[in-house]
């Protein structure tokens, strides 16, 4: 993964090779099908492969699309700012 913008993503790990794979799920509870986007603004990653810096805003969508959107700001250790 690198900055930039991801669309038409979908589920991981069950997407194909030119996708962007895309899932949050909590509490026991996620979508079998889902579709969206994301935007990373900063990554930054040291020697070892571990995250330093992130800032995602990503929007997932279950199912069809007649579910409500799922919509997340990512902020670790990172100063940009939500509304970017």
């Amino acid at each position: 993964m690198s900055v930039g913008e991801y669309l038409n993503a979908t589920r991981y790990p069950f997407q194909d090779d030119s996708a962007a794979g895309l899932e949050l799920s909590g509490m026991h509870r996620g979508c079998n099908t889902l579709y969206g986007h994301f935007e990373i603004f900063e990554l930054e990653e040291s020697s070892n492969d571990e995250i330093q810096k992130l800032a995602v805003n990503l929007t997932q969508i279950c199912g069809s699309g007649e579910s409500p959107e799922l919509k997340a700001y990512i902020r670790f250790n990172s100063a940009v700012p939500l509304n970017q």
